[in-house]
């Protein structure tokens, strides 16, 4: 197909329990139809610039947490927001790692967490929030990694077998990636933003906030400040037009209500809480292009804008941000 060589034949992902997380010490350079990006982890298993050993502390540093958003899916390290937040954060002495890793939910992600505080002790721990991110805060799938694949533990041939396809197809990755694109925008939100379902019911909301009070608990038990960002996804800036398309009625439905209630939380326990709304909103209404052509997630020149926002807001100060709390 004329395709330059790739070295993706072996996956990013290794099994971890019931679940997975990233190979440590890795360097891969990924090749999809959407982008082209290098992912390398350091010996946490954690992305970072190189590959290799981490020395983290005695500076003060901040650990990211999230999915593939925070991870920074279709980007380099350095054009991902963390790794523009970190370009602001080391010039003050203050150090930056990422424990994001894509399509990880809230339980993956405070499991892999509380691994890290075991050995480590960061100043603050921020927390990006997405809409998938927060819907998904109780469910954690089963997942079989071959190869470094991630596959479905039950039937899980045929999906290897395609995803190997995939990595030496570019015709079959473009197919996928479509598929995915269209399916994208309207996948969970329109269903849990209604009225009637499960984030109506005051359980839900409970088992909500319990979650949310035990990772608190988590990253102040070893002394560090959980810091909370939400991160609203493109589909998530157009949620009228989506709700045209869909055909539902807008006084049914509430899309913002699982971040309504994150912030309601940070509120209540003394979080930090920072709404990135209205910067990529300011990006929206100028026309320029949030996401890649065929992938939801966004594009290098996003992340930049991310990055810098949040170094605003949470660096501002310089070093004395370390012992002031944003939000307060």
């Amino acid at each position: 197909m004329g395709r330059a060589p790739s070295n993706v034949t072996h996956g990013i992902f290794e099994q971890w329990g019931h679940t997975y997380r990233l190979q440590a010490n890795m360097n891969k350079q990924i090749r999809t139809a959407s982008f082209s990006f290098t992912v390398n982890t350091n010996a946490y298993g954690f992305r970072d610039r190189v590959p290799g050993p981490r020395a983290l502390g005695p500076a003060p540093y901040f650990a990211f947490v999230g999915d593939s958003a925070t991870f920074g899916n279709g980007v380099d390290y350095d054009d991902s927001f963390v790794g523009v937040f970190a370009r602001f954060a080391v010039p003050r002495g203050i150090d930056v790692i990422n424990l994001a890793v894509g399509g990880h939910r809230v339980l993956e992600q405070e499991k892999l967490l509380k691994d890290f505080l075991a050995v480590a002790k960061p100043a603050r721990v921020v927390i990006v929030f997405t809409s998938q991110f927060i819907l998904h805060f109780d469910l954690s799938v089963e997942t079989l990694v071959k190869d470094g694949y991630l596959l479905p533990r039950d039937n899980w041939l045929i999906p290897y077998l395609k995803v190997r396809l995939q990595d030496a197809s570019a015709v079959y990755g473009f197919f996928a990636e479509s598929i995915r694109k269209i399916q994208a925008p309207l996948s969970g939100s329109l269903n849990h933003s209604s009225h009637e379902s499960p984030w109506a019911l005051p359980a839900t909301v409970a088992r909500f906030e319990a979650r949310l009070t035990s990772v608190d608990e988590l990253i102040r038990k070893v002394g560090a400040e959980p810091v909370y960002v939400y991160l609203p996804v493109a589909s998530d800036l157009e949620a009228d037009e989506f709700l045209a398309i869909a055909g539902k009625n807008a006084a049914d439905h509430d899309l913002f209500q699982p971040v309504k209630l994150v912030k309601a939380h940070a509120n209540r326990s003394g979080v930090a809480f920072v709404d990135l709304t209205p910067a990529l909103k300011r990006l929206q209404a100028a026309g320029k292009p949030l996401t890649f052509l065929r992938d939801p997630h966004y594009t290098a020149g996003v992340n930049h804008v991310i990055g810098q926002v949040l170094a605003e807001t949470l660096l501002g100060q310089g070093e004395a941000s370390m012992v002031s709390v944003v939000g307060h």
